[in-house]
């Protein structure tokens, strides 16, 4: 765990962890696991100067041996568009956008959880729906170089499968 012990102030003391974040965090916990069952998981919070009661989400919890990672055929298959969304302005991760475009191109297709923004056009998990995942307004053209800067001369498009005038709402 980077060196740091699995405890609520080992992970603390790591400086890696953040507040209303994905943090996806990994242990390598076979050395005191091997031979062992597990018949729970527990969270543990530790902090002196914080609030009494905390809460968070755990998703993909799992114990397994993992091998090393294949090699991707393509450069590109490393490429994750969405990585530095997950931004606002009280906290940076990127401020990026998940454009797509050719290298060096000035117009680039992202997609769009924001359609009233000019800004921030693609907000990460902030306004999930009731399943927690983003939901989709529309595929826009852009070529907002930043959140901060924001797009200007756009135009955003959502395909529809409803006959006639779609829905709004």
């Amino acid at each position: 765990q980077l060196g740091f012990r699995l405890s609520p102030q080992g992970q603390g003391a790591s400086k890696a962890l953040y507040v209303n974040q994905w943090n996806d965090r990994s242990a390598r916990i076979g050395s005191v696991a091997a031979g062992k069952t597990i018949d729970r998981v527990l969270l543990g919070y530790d902090a002196d100067k914080g609030p009494d009661a905390f809460r968070g989400w755990v998703d993909d919890i799992s114990v397994k041996e993992q091998a090393a990672p294949r090699p991707k055929p393509y450069l590109s298959d490393y490429a994750l568009t969405t990585r530095g969304t997950n931004s606002s302005g009280d906290f940076s991760r990127g401020n990026n956008i998940p454009a797509t475009a050719v290298p060096h191109g000035f117009n680039f297709w992202t997609p769009v959880t924001n359609a009233g923004s000019t800004s921030w056009l693609y907000d990460y998990a902030r306004s999930n729906n009731s399943d927690n995942l983003p939901t989709m307004q529309a595929i826009s053209a852009s070529h907002e170089p930043s959140p901060w800067m924001g797009d200007r001369q756009t135009f955003q498009v959502m395909p529809s499968l409803a006959a006639g005038t779609p829905p709004t709402g």
